[in-house]
C-alpha cells in the first residue's frame, strides 16, 4: 500500500516536513512512483499489512457521529471543570507535589511551639504612660512647662505643662515591675507577662501609627502581622480561616480592613473579619416610634438579641432607618458703584447655614451598645451660621 501526502510547497534549500493528521489529495504519479516535487511518500508491502491499520473512514477523511480525537478528548478531560475537581480531589489526599499544596495548610519550616496568637489592638487606648511605663520624671515635673530641649512636631495643638498620671505607680510581682492602679489585676499576673518598652512610632498621625503598629511600616500594602503569623504557623483547618478579626462594635480603625490585609502575601492570610452584633428582628413590631425624638430615633422594641454566638437575621444596615438629612440655606449679595470712572466699590454681604439648622449623625445602630436607636452627635456640617461683610475698592 502507497500513501500519498502533499506538503507545503519547499523553498530552495529548506526541506518542510509533511503536516500529520490532515487528509490531503495524493500527489500525481503511478503507484510506486509517487515520489513527486513536494511531496513524501511512504511504501508499505500489502503481504505485511500494519498491525493498526487506519480504519476506512480515515482513508475517506470522515469520522462517525460523536467521535472526538485524541487532542480533543485529553483537553476536555484535563482542561475543563473536571480537571478542577481532579486537582482539588489529588490535593485532600495529598497526591500533589508539595510545592502545590495549599499555601495556608502547608507545613512550616520548624515545630510550631505556639498554637495560637491573640492580639488585642485598641486604637485610641490608654496612653503607655497611664498603664505599664512608669515615668518619675513625669511626676517630678507634674505642673512645669513642657520643654523636651528641641521641636517636636505635635498634631493639632502646641505643648502646654507637664502633666504626671492621674493614678498611683507600685511595684507588683518578684520582677518588681512598676504598674498604675489603672490595671490592678493585671498587676497581679506580671511575671508572667513580657513588657516591650523599646518600641518607638516614626508618626504621631492615626492612620500611620496604626499601620505601624500592625505591619512595621507606616505606608499600607505589608502584611499585617496577623498574617504574618498564620503564614508561619499555617492552619489545622482547611475549611476556617487561621487569622480572624473582631473589629470593635463601635467602629473599626481609620483605615479599616488594612489593618489586618495580608500585604503582598497571597489572599488566604488576609484576616478574615467578624461583623459587628446584628440583632433580630422581633415580627408583627415597627420600627417607627410613635414620636421620633434624639433619645429614641427609632423604635428599639422592633429588634431582639440573637442567640449566644449566632448572628441576627437583619441586614448589615437596619432597614427603613435613615438619618435627619442636611438643610443648608446660604445667601450672598453684591453690590458695585462707581465713584467717578476712576474708583470703584465693592459691597459683599454674605450669610452660611442663614438658618442655623444643626445637622444630626445617623442613630447608633450597633445594639449591644447603650445608646443603640439614639442620636449621640452632629455633623460637622453644616458649620454654626456666619454673616460675613465686605467692601473692596478698585482703582
Amino acid at each position: 500500500m502507497t500513501e500519498h501526502r502533499l506538503t507545503q510547497p519547499a523553498s530552495p534549500g529548506r526541506a518542510i516536513p509533511p503536516t500529520h493528521g490532515d487528509k490531503l489529495p495524493p500527489s500525481p504519479g503511478t503507484p510506486g512512483e509517487g515520489r513527486g516535487e513536494g511531496s513524501v511518500s511512504s511504501h508499505r508491502d500489502s503481504e505485511h499489512p500494519h498491525p493498526n491499520p487506519l480504519p476506512e473512514y480515515r482513508e475517506r477523511g470522515q469520522r462517525p457521529a460523536g467521535a472526538i480525537d485524541r487532542r480533543s478528548f485529553l483537553w476536555r478531560a484535563g482542561g475543563g471543570l473536571g480537571g478542577i475537581a481532579l486537582a482539588h480531589l489529588l490535593d485532600r489526599h495529598g497526591l500533589l507535589a508539595a510545592d502545590e499544596a495549599a499555601p495556608a495548610s502547608r507545613a512550616v519550616h520548624f515545630p510550631a511551639r505556639a498554637k495560637r496568637v491573640v492580639q488585642l489592638f485598641m486604637s485610641g487606648a490608654a496612653s503607655q504612660c497611664d498603664t505599664f511605663d512608669y515615668k518619675p520624671r513625669l511626676i517630678r515635673d507634674n505642673g512645669k512647662k513642657w520643654d523636651p530641649g528641641e521641636k517636636v512636631e505635635l498634631f493639632q495643638s502646641d505643648p502646654g505643662q507637664t502633666m504626671q498620671s492621674p493614678w498611683k505607680w507600685r511595684q507588683h510581682g518578684a520582677c518588681g515591675k512598676w504598674v498604675s492602679d489603672l490595671v490592678p489585676h493585671i498587676a497581679q499576673c506580671v511575671d508572667d507577662v513580657a513588657f516591650v518598652h523599646s518600641m518607638v512610632s516614626k508618626s504621631n498621625v492615626h492612620g500611620p501609627a496604626t499601620f505601624m503598629q500592625n505591619s512595621g511600616f507606616v505606608l499600607p500594602g505589608f502584611p499585617s502581622m496577623g498574617a504574618w503569623v498564620s503564614y508561619a504557623l499555617g492552619t489545622e483547618a482547611d475549611d476556617l480561616p487561621a487569622f480572624v478579626a473582631i473589629p470593635d462594635p463601635r467602629g473599626t480603625p481609620q483605615t479599616g480592613a488594612a489593618q489586618w490585609g495580608s500585604g503582598f502575601l497571597p489572599a488566604v492570610f488576609q484576616g478574615t473579619a467578624f461583623g459587628a452584633d446584628r440583632p433580630n428582628v422581633v415580627s408583627g413590631v415597627s420600627d417607627k416610634p410613635g414620636q421620633q425624638t434624639l433619645s429614641q430615633w427609632f423604635n428599639t422594641a422592633a429588634f431582639a438579641a440573637p442567640a449566644p454566638y449566632t448572628y441576627g437575621n437583619v441586614s448589615r444596615t437596619l432597614p427603613d432607618i435613615s438619618g435627619d438629612g442636611l438643610f443648608n440655606l446660604d445667601f450672598s449679595l453684591f453690590k458695585n458703584f462707581y465713584v467717578r470712572e476712576k474708583y470703584k466699590f465693592e459691597f459683599r454681604a454674605e450669610a452660611f447655614n442663614l438658618t442655623n439648622t444643626p445637622t444630626f449623625e445617623v442613630p447608633n445602630s450597633v445594639y449591644s451598645t447603650p445608646t443603640f436607636g439614639q442620636v449621640t452627635a452632629t455633623a460637622f456640617t453644616p458649620k454654626p451660621r456666619i454673616v460675613q461683610f465686605g467692601i473692596r475698592l478698585d482703582f
